[in-house]
């Protein structure tokens, strides 16, 4: 029963990253899109930014739980069972892909909100 929880508590660990990407990655099309709509799409594009970022949060907060709890269960269920198949450099270049795309995400947002931002106050 255990591994199955821990199994599942992998899956979860994996999902909250993918949210968390995708978040960010929505904000940056959000805040591309909003200003060539017009300054009518602003407060739509607000809404959107407040929703995605708390999908964002509760997302970081499943990465760092569901990743305590992966990395408590590792010796025992990851690593003696795939030991001596190369699950440690897997596992490295895996983060390094995941961590390259979440950072990409999270500056195409930030810049993105910030030209929205900058265009908006010039505009004013």
């Amino acid at each position: 029963m255990a591994g199955v929880l821990v199994m599942l508590n992998n899956y979860f660990h994996d999902l909250s990253v993918a949210l968390l990407t995708c978040a960010l990655a929505a904000v940056a099309v959000v805040w591309r899109a909003a200003p060539l709509r017009g300054p009518e799409a602003r407060p739509l594009a607000e809404a959107l930014d407040r929703a995605a970022l708390r999908v964002a949060s509760a997302s970081l907060v499943g990465v760092v739980v569901f990743g305590a709890v992966r990395a408590w269960a590792f010796m025992d269920y990851e690593w003696l069972p795939a030991g001596g198949r190369g699950i440690v450099p897997a596992l490295v270049v895996k983060h390094v892909v995941l961590v390259t795309l979440l950072g990409a995400a999270g500056i195409a947002a930030w810049r993105a909100r910030r030209r929205a931002r900058t265009a908006a106050a010039e505009r004013s």
